[in-house]
């Protein structure tokens, strides 16, 4: 798509997919997202969180900083920890995956 100039900021399209419980939490399985370019994967969830109205520790822990050990994050098919955790920065065209991994007894 490449990156979009508006008032001297770069804006990128990425795209964020939902898997799981996340879908019937947002409504959607798939959507893109215009976003300052770059910000990070920790900025990119707290807007999401925003956005949906997200219960405040769905994805992160309540101690600031940390995923959910029941949440997996994939950065164009990468997961986060290998990359830099929520510090990994997302470019135009990025593609997102969250998985929030629940199961029973």
């Amino acid at each position: 798509m490449g990156h979009i100039i508006k008032e001297g900021i770069k804006l990128a399209s990425i795209w964020v997919e939902f898997v799981g419980i996340l879908q019937n939490e947002t409504g959607t399985a798939k959507l893109q997202i215009n976003i300052d370019a770059p910000i990070t994967v920790s900025t990119m969830i707290k807007r999401l969180k925003t956005s949906f109205k997200l219960k405040e520790n769905l994805l992160l822990e309540y101690e600031p900083g940390r995923l959910r050990q029941n949440t997996l994050l994939l950065v164009n098919g990468k997961e986060i920890n290998v990359l830099e955790g929520l510090e990994t920065k997302l470019e135009d065209d990025d593609v997102i995956t969250i998985i929030h991994i629940s199961h029973g007894g």
